[in-house]
Order: structure tokens, then sequence, then C-alpha cells
């Protein structure tokens, strides 16, 4: 398992939609939900590295945190028992949003899904973590039924190009209202890294 935690780690590093977070718009009725931030949810997903690497891994909400005056969501990935990442993130009617990773500042916060969603939707922008600069630009796709060991989904897809100290990673992911992430592959100079949803635990 320890030969695809430095993957998995560059994975989310890379997860998709960076793009600069708009002033929240009061909007009439609840936003969409396509990433539940219950403290106690659980997405478990079997995740192909290439290589003939396979493994299980479990990103869940810890808790609810808040920081600098704002509530945000602590969502921790597991792999062999051990947290190896986190992330803080926040949702609101404009689209989902994370503001830290590994414990560090993203500034400014980035978008991971744009509301409302919208086939055709494109952003190009530029991010900081820390002293990473980050360069990306996305697009959201058609929402269409999708498989996955959890079952099946409709699900919205979003292919994100990132640009990280030169390097080019290219991503595809689906999101499904009320679940979260389905599924998610990435091209990391070749090398196919994928991962899909086995089992979702909701947050009570």
């Amino acid at each position: 398992m320890k030969a695809i935690t430095g993957v998995f780690v560059v994975l989310l590093a890379a997860l998709p939609g960076w793009a600069q977070a708009p002033s929240p718009a009061k909007t009439q009725g609840s936003p969409p939900n396509y990433y539940p931030l219950k403290p106690g949810t659980k997405w478990h997903y079997q995740v192909d590295a290439g290589n003939g690497q396979k493994g299980m891994m479990v990103n869940q909400i810890a808790k609810i945190e808040n920081i600098d005056g704002k509530d945000m969501a602590r969502l921790e990935t597991v792999v062999g028992g051990s947290v190896q990442a986190t992330e803080h993130l926040s949702a609101n009617d404009q689209g989902v949003f994370r503001n830290r990773y590994n414990g560090v500042e993203v500034s400014p916060p980035v978008c991971l899904l744009k509301y409302p969603i919208k086939e055709g939707t494109t952003w190009e922008t530029q991010t900081k973590i820390g002293d990473q600069q980050l360069t990306m630009s996305g697009r959201e796709g058609k929402t269409a039924e999708i498989q996955v060991p959890a079952g099946k989904f409709q699900a919205v897809n979003v292919a994100i190009e990132t640009t990280v100290n030169g390097m080019k990673l290219s991503t595809n992911f689906w999101f499904a209202e009320k679940v979260g992430i389905v599924k998610q592959t990435i091209d990391l100079s070749g090398r196919m890294i994928s991962m899909e949803l086995v089992k979702l635990e909701e947050g009570k």
C-alpha cells in the first residue's frame, strides 16, 4: 500500500476545478448539493494507480471547523488506516470550494464545481497553495448515467487541465447529486490513474 500512497497525494493535489471563488449571491430555495459535507460522510473508493498497483482509499468528512470566522468541512483521505491528506471545503449557491489543503491556505479559494450545473460552462484561473502556483482550465460536460461498483448514477462530467510546476495533468471526474464524486480519472504524463466509488456512508 505504501507504494501507491505518493500517487494518491499527487492525485489530490491535482483534484479538479481550480477557479477563483465568486462572491456568494442570494437566491431563493436551497442550492444544489453535488458534494455532501455532513460530518461522518464517507466515500470508499477502489483505486487503480497504474502499473498493476491497486488499492482502497476512503475520503471522509471528519468534522466542521471554524477557521478565520468561516465554517469549513474537514475532508480526510485515509489509506491503510492512516490519514494521508486533508482539505477544508465549503459550499454555497455558487458551487463547492476548497479553502485549505494539508493545513495550508488556498489563495484565492478554488471552485471544485460551479453551480448551477450547466453543460459547456468553462473557467480558467491561477491560484496558489503556499508557494505553489497552479494554472487551470475547466469545462462542465454532459450529465449522463455512469456505472461504478456502488451502482448506477446520473453524474455530471467535468474535464480539467491543470499545470503545476510545468507539469500538465488532465483530469476527468463525475459528480452525482447528493452523492459526490463517483468516479475520477487522471492522466499523469501518460500514466492513467482511476478511482471509482464502492460504497457511500451518509453522515448523520
